[in-house]
């Protein structure tokens, strides 16, 4: 049995006078609808630096490291993959960006604190995966990433070696296992995972505790996915305020609307912005919302 199955059960967060919603992260894989779909739900849009970059008119505010693609290399080309990593963090300026993992393939601890400091030029807050060092190794102006996807192996440290940091990101793994780990004292901040995707082919999203069904009748594959990022936001802030996007996307409707009945909508691009801000209303819309 292991060290996180023996704790007892109950919500024994840390806790903090931090009130600001914990973010909840889909790491994007090419999907423009799947993206849309979590985007309605106020989830935040991110993606691994040597994948396909979500569509241009949403904004990325995580760039993970690309171990995914590193682990399908025979021999892992670490510096190739930190300069790529580094140039799109330059280029999205995100809200979270993933160092380069501390394993066995990295070019030691100190390379990877210094990765993170350059990162910490270009995002707001930098997430630093120790797997060879214990959590409490990782300096107090990161925020510590654990594990949570089982398909790339196991956690490297159990629960409780990350109940003395300061905060802590979740990284990969189902609903159900990112809000337990603030039951076992984990103090998260933020979490992403993309395993609603897969639930969601079989008309299945978790409901806030579990997984439920969707209605025969009413089975709709991005629906699910709207309704799982929806609920694992209000699950992982049982003691805190979340925004709602509704405005925001009242605002990315009209916009729809008056690019697709503008008389001048044939001779957009699909990239292309609005043109001539401040005609046509769009001025008063934006001020109402």
């Amino acid at each position: 049995m292991s060290i996180q199955q023996r704790l007892p059960v109950g919500d024994t967060s840390v806790p903090s006078s931090n009130q600001r919603e914990r973010d909840v992260v889909f790491t994007a894989r090419g999907s423009s609808a799947a993206t849309e779909a979590v985007w309605r739900a106020g989830a935040l849009i991110g993606y691994e630096s040597m994948n396909y970059r979500p569509p241009d008119r949403f904004e990325v505010d995580f760039v993970d490291w690309p171990f995914s693609k590193l682990k399908e290399q025979a021999v892992p080309d670490v510096e190739g993959a930190w300069e790529r990593h580094l140039k799109t963090v330059k280029s999205e300026r995100p809200k979270y960006a993933v160092a380069p993992d501390d394993d066995e393939n990295s070019l030691g601890w100190e390379w990877v604190i210094e990765c993170a400091d350059r990162l910490d030029e270009y995002a707001t807050t930098v997430i630093v995966v120790p797997k060879m060092h214990h959590p409490t190794d990782v300096p107090s102006r990161f925020r510590v990433g654990l594990p949570c996807q089982e398909r790339y192996g196991p956690s490297p440290h159990p629960w409780t070696a990350y109940r003395n940091v300061r905060e802590v990101h979740l990284l990969g793994g189902s609903p159900l296992k990112q809000i337990q780990a603030r039951k076992y004292g984990v103090p998260v901040e933020s979490a992403d995972t993309t395993s609603p995707l897969t639930a969601a082919k079989w008309m299945d999203y978790f409901d806030g505790s579990g997984w439920s069904s969707l209605p025969e009748e009413r089975s709709d594959y991005y629906e699910c996915i709207n309704r799982s990022y929806r609920n694992l936001r209000k699950a992982l802030n049982p003691d805190r305020k979340i925004w709602s996007p509704y405005w925001r996307n009242r605002v990315e409707d009209w916009k729809q609307e008056f690019r697709e009945t503008h008389p001048d909508a044939d001779c957009w691009g699909p990239n292309d912005s609005i043109p001539h801000p401040g005609h046509y209303g769009w001025d008063d819309v934006a001020n109402t919302y």
